[in-house]
């Protein structure tokens, strides 16, 4: 490609980006910005809505997860029922005193955990479960 062809090239990119830019937001008879920014949606006669989940999560969401220590660690058994360890280890969390309105996190390293019955988290203050990426619960 010639460098007049190049710089072209690069004008139609930029240009076309500038005018995604400044195009409106995407609306429909359903779903439109309000007045105030947020998004607004048709109702039908009976009250039901197309569902929105941008607020859900964390605080209602658009607030950063806080950064919680862990206070217990469970390795799994590698084969047998690890139920009994991680609701242990939920539980000696639970005990613990609320700190900014958290008690601690659970971690659980690598590998693969097998449960047998159900895991319960009886108090608050435990953001659920902080798991590694490479944990999974069987």
């Amino acid at each position: 490609m010639t460098r007049l062809g190049t710089m072209l090239s690069r004008a139609s990119v930029l240009w076309a980006l500038a005018a995604a830019l400044n195009a409106p937001a995407a609306e429909s008879e359903w779903v439109r910005t309000g007045p105030d920014g947020k998004r607004v949606c048709k109702t039908t006669p009976a009250g039901d809505r197309i569902m929105g989940f941008s607020c859900a999560g964390y605080m209602g969401a658009g607030v950063a997860l806080p950064a919680v220590p862990v206070k217990r660690t469970v390795k799994p058994t590698g084969g047998g029922d690890d139920t009994a360890a991680i609701q242990a280890a939920i539980d000696a969390v639970a005990a613990m005193p609320l700190e900014k309105g958290l008690r601690g996190a659970v971690l659980l390293v690598p590998g693969t955990f097998f449960c047998a019955r159900t895991i319960t988290i009886r108090a608050s203050g435990i953001p659920g479960i902080d798991r590694s990426d490479a944990a999974q619960l069987a």
